[in-house]
């Protein structure tokens, strides 16, 4: 018995390994991690895209990084990126989903069940607002949040292993959005090539566009410059859909005061470690702002 109870967990900790192995290599990547059976909603619905996003889809794209809500794969001239949502993030183990359970783990279920909607409604609420709103200012060119039966594409990818993929895009829910360089790129490159104006030029663009958005209506969960934002053609623009909101009791006095400060504390750090030079001037272009209110 004992022999048998060994090998049960030799055999559980092998496969737990394997599967941990797989998911590094694939950094986590599946067809079926980007799958939905999520009902449509009026309210998700999107036109079909014009022919120069249609013209994209005859490319192949490769798997090229990831976040906390999608997978990104870049298209071949390496001038755009669609990015997938992770559903499975958004769904319940099997187990836990269907297995009997007492009382007080349903209502804990239900409880886990009611946050993963809230998370889809509050991602996909975030992306519509930055197409609508903002969609020159975060690179969008197409969203597609609803099941559909009409967009007759197929999307060819290629994962983190080398493996291609043939996708019906109508059955997924995906983002289309212009390949931005990252702000730490971009920094790090004009701080060799001692373009120090240039540099404060992208410092005050990302802090113009928060409050920008801020006059518009809007709050970003995660105001984190480094992370969040990125360059294309000279242009700042914010790459990281996920965290757009409204909140109508949150005016321009609390963005300036307490919004501007999270931003800050976010930025700083960063610029310390990386480009010290620019730090007496990033601290007083927020003191500006901060005290000409």
């Amino acid at each position: 018995m004992k022999k048998i109870i060994l090998y049960i967990l030799l055999l559980m900790s092998v496969t737990f390994g394997v599967n941990r192995t797989y998911h590094r290599l694939t950094k986590g990547f599946s067809t079926a991690a980007i799958k939905t059976d999520l009902p449509n909603r009026g309210e998700w619905e999107s036109c079909l895209p014009e022919d120069e996003v249609r013209s994209l889809f005859k490319q192949i794209f490769t798997y090229y990084s990831h976040g906390s809500q999608s997978f990104a794969f870049i298209s071949e001239d390496q001038n755009y990126v669609i990015k997938f949502f992770k559903h499975h993030r958004w769904r319940l183990n099997p187990m836990m989903q269907y297995l009997p359970l007492p009382a007080y783990l349903q209502h804990k279920r239900a409880i886990w069940q009611l946050k993963k909607l809230e998370t889809i409604e509050d991602t996909y609420r975030s992306a519509l607002i930055s197409y609508s709103k903002f969609k020159e200012e975060t690179g969008l060119l197409y969203i597609h949040l609803n099941r559909t039966n009409n967009l007759n594409e197929t999307l060819h990818i290629i994962d983190a292993l080398g493996i291609e993929h043939e996708l019906n895009l109508d059955n997924i829910h995906f983002v289309v959005q212009k390949k931005a360089k990252s702000i730490p790129t971009a920094l790090l490159e004009l701080k060799k090539a001692g373009e120090k104006e240039k540099a404060k030029q992208l410092i005050r663009g990302m802090i113009d566009f928060s409050i920008y958005r801020r006059i518009q209506g809007y709050n970003d969960k995660d105001p984190h410059f480094i992370r969040n934002f990125g360059i294309i053609q000279g242009r700042v623009i914010q790459i990281d859909i996920g965290g757009f909101y409204q909140d109508p009791k949150k005016g321009m006095d609390y963005f300036y005061e307490r919004e501007l400060t999270k931003i800050k504390n976010k930025l700083m750090p960063w610029i310390e470690k990386n480009y010290s030079e620019l730090s007496d001037f990033v601290l007083d272009e927020f003191n500006t702002l901060q005290n000409d209110v």
